[in-house]
């Protein structure tokens, strides 16, 4: 599995919320400067390429893709402060990007038609981050190349659905790679 992830040209994904940047390899990229499109954000250079062990989340030219270090991360990691917290960083990405929204971005969890972020089985750290829109969310990719059957390896790569535009884009992974982040500053 490691080879085919590192044919994917794997590059470092996370978004750290407190500078309000998406973490690329070795690139930065506020919300609205990040490229749509997972094959603009994989490593194109060899200082992109990561050291798959020491890392949480990957963009490859595919997907986002959660590696063992996160899925330890969340195994003992996964409660409601950092869902809570997940959810604050995708409403204000979406803020940011269309202030206007601020009417509608309820404080709340929304369920499928807001932002929350929910975890889908207690046996691992299995979840779904939901932004505005009707169920526009990012999960696990059950079908893909990765799907439920990697859980074994601890590695899954997730997907969109429902997503009309690249604000919904941009503040789910966020939440994504916020939560990555937080795995990532934890050895």
């Amino acid at each position: 599995m490691k080879s085919l992830i590192e044919r994917c040209q794997p590059a470092l994904f996370a978004y750290d919320h407190t500078r309000k940047l998406f973490l690329s390899g070795e690139r930065e990229f506020s919300p609205r400067e990040l490229p749509i499109g997972f094959g603009d954000l994989a490593a194109d250079t060899d200082q992109d390429v990561v050291t798959l062990p020491d890392t949480a989340l990957v963009q490859t030219t595919m997907r986002p893709i959660m590696l063992p270090k996160m899925y330890d991360w969340l195994t003992d990691n996964m409660t409601n402060e950092l869902l809570d917290e997940t959810v604050d960083v995708m409403r204000d990405v979406y803020v940011d990007l269309v202030p206007e929204s601020v009417r509608y971005a309820r404080p709340d969890r929304g369920g499928f038609m807001g932002f929350n972020a929910h975890r889908l089985r207690k046996d691992h750290p299995h979840f779904l981050l939901t932004t505005i829109g009707n169920c526009a969310c990012l999960g696990v990719e059950v079908d893909g190349m990765w799907g439920e059957g990697a859980w074994k390896d601890k590695v899954a790569s997730f997907d969109f659905h429902n997503i009309d535009n690249e604000v919904q884009e941009k503040s789910l992974l966020a939440g994504l790679g916020h939560i990555a982040y937080r795995a990532s500053q934890n050895n």
